[in-house]
């Protein structure tokens, strides 16, 4: 188990990156879904499964792939595929 700010360091992503991604958040107002978790849960704790797919999904932005993409292929393959961590 990890806490959100060992896996930012880990990967070498900015403070609170890895939260936003596993957790979601709210800014503004308005309420943004995690991508890698299926809903929110405020846990801290991050898995071993999440931390892979916080890994990869940190390798798909180094690409260029906007998280606005992201977000609906991720839902879309953990649908089709029937698993919580679908990269």
């Amino acid at each position: 188990m990890y806490g959100f700010g060992q896996v930012d360091r880990i990967l070498g992503v900015r403070a609170g990156t890895s939260q936003r991604w596993i957790d979601g958040y709210r800014r503004g107002g308005k309420s943004y879904p995690p991508v890698i978790r299926p809903e929110r849960t405020g846990d801290e704790a991050v898995t071993w499964g999440e931390f892979i797919e916080a890994r990869l999904l940190a390798e798909y932005r180094e690409e260029g792939v906007p998280l606005v993409k992201m977000r609906p292929a991720v839902e879309r393959l953990r649908e089709e595929l029937g698993t919580p961590y679908p990269l």
